[in-house]
């Protein structure tokens, strides 16, 4: 359950974050275009990885943590009597703050 709804985020998260920005390619690759663009050199291989994380990484972390973070005190509100839940809610909240 907790695995299918993951995945439902996840899958919003890429339909309305990325989608429109990662069909902006232009300016990801800053090196090796036309004459007046620089040829590549090893920073250019940092500023890509830089790039690609801001596009695909940057913008999946404040939705995935909120969602932990709901998740983690849903568990930890309705598992009163039940010990394995509290331990699970606690679980999961120590893990979004630690990541």
């Amino acid at each position: 359950m907790l695995r299918n709804f993951l995945i439902i985020g996840f899958l919003l998260g890429f339909i309305f974050l990325l989608a429109p920005g990662a069909t902006d390619a232009a300016g990801l690759v800053a090196c090796g275009g036309a004459p007046p663009e620089p040829s590549c050199q090893l920073c250019h291989f940092f500023q890509l990885i830089k790039d690609i994380l801001d596009i695909f990484l940057f913008p999946f972390v404040p939705i995935i943590g909120t969602l932990l973070f709901a998740i983690g005190g849903f568990y930890l509100f309705a598992g009163g009597a039940n010990p394995q839940w509290v331990s699970r809610g606690k679980t999961i909240l120590i893990a979004t703050v630690v990541g």
